[in-house]
């Protein structure tokens, strides 16, 4: 469930200890679309703290449409990451050699 300030969604297998996970909006930074045993069914919400969340859908369309509302909701921005702007930080010393590996393996 999508409100204006928080994602909630219920794991499918209900191992988490909470039974409904939730995510402030606000502390999103980025989502992306992913790909899940090769169907274009997932996406992947990052937060401020270096979590993330790796959320399958049942069709194309749910996960687009998802996708299109976190973007619409108003005051949440969902930055594109830049892969010039990562380079010059990793290549004036301002991330390490890890944190560029991982942004590019995003």
């Amino acid at each position: 469930m999508l409100t204006s300030s928080r994602i909630y969604f219920q794991p499918f297998n209900n191992v988490e200890v909470d039974p409904v996970v939730k995510m402030e909006l606000s502390s999103l930074t980025h989502a992306m679309k992913r790909r899940y045993m090769l169907r274009h069914v997932g996406l992947e919400l990052f937060s401020r703290g270096g979590q993330s969340i790796f959320l399958v859908l049942s069709s194309t369309s749910k996960r687009n449409s998802l996708y299109d509302k976190l973007v619409g909701v108003k005051g949440v921005s969902l930055q594109v990451p830049d892969l010039t702007d990562a380079t010059q930080k990793w290549q004036t010393g301002e991330i390490s050699n890890y944190d560029y590996l991982m942004f590019l393996n995003l």
